[in-house]
């Protein structure tokens, strides 16, 4: 886990800052290329792999 986010750091800004901020959180957030790709590979199931260890023959 990050420690950053463990930590209880006061920021300070001035309101001009804080609106600003605001309003760059409310914007929609920009695609990451790497995640598409991942989003639009089929699931291993999909196709016809086990997604845990292949199980062994049984007698």
């Amino acid at each position: 886990m990050n420690d950053d986010i463990k930590e209880p750091n006061l920021i300070r800004m001035s309101p001009e800052g804080f609106a600003a901020f605001l309003a760059t959180c409310s914007e929609p957030g920009a695609p990451v290329p790497e995640m598409v790709e991942v989003t639009r590979r089929p699931a291993p199931w999909e196709q016809g792999q086990h997604p845990c260890r292949e199980e062994e023959p049984r007698d």
